[in-house]
């Protein structure tokens, strides 16, 4: 594991011409004031499992590149070099929730992170603490709903240690296109 000068933890390193091409990446943990500051931004709660998730990783990517992402909180502590070098940084919740068919789900749906291998978002929808899978190509359909961000967060998991070896390598699934 590779740790930078701003707490990433990278884990995994692939084989690859991309300085940064980890398997997994860890960001360090939010401060609650960013993320008080970023509810207020929002004038409402984020879901408390994910608050709880960007107090342990302010974001992160899993098994890259087909994986899964969770954005996080960009802090005021890092601000200026989060603008000259944001590949070391977590994907920017704020910069992932100006989509406008976020309207379309709910008045209160929020996009806390994306599924790379479906290309869907993963969209808290502000109703009982669901968690959908949501492809904007495909708007009349949800590809799966989660009761909340820790049930989501588990079944990526199991998912994808299934379908990758202990080194991270992609393995092929049968009846699958890998």
């Amino acid at each position: 594991m590779d740790v930078d000068v701003y707490g990433t933890k990278r884990v995994g390193r692939l084989i690859s011409d991309v300085p940064y091409g980890y398997l997994h990446e860890m960001y360090a943990p939010a401060d609650t004031n960013s993320i008080s500051k970023y509810e207020e931004y929002l004038g409402r709660d984020l879901p408390k499992q994910y608050k709880d998730f960007l107090l342990i990783t302010n974001g992160a990517n899993f098994f890259n590149p087909i994986g899964f992402s969770v954005f996080g909180i960009i802090q005021d502590n890092y601000l200026d070099d989060y603008k000259a070098y944001p590949w070391r940084f977590p994907m920017d919740i704020n910069k992932n929730n100006d989509y406008s068919w976020l309207k379309l789900i709910s008045d209160n749906a929020i996009v806390l992170g994306r599924n790379d291998g479906a290309s869907c978002y993963l969209v808290h929808t502000g109703q009982r603490g669901s968690i959908i899978e949501y492809d904007p190509n495909e708007p009349d359909e949800f590809t799966f709903e989660w009761k909340n961000f820790d049930e989501w967060l588990i079944s990526e998991f199991s998912e994808l240690f299934i379908q990758h070896d202990d080194k991270g390598n992609l393995l092929l699934i049968e009846g699958g296109e890998n």
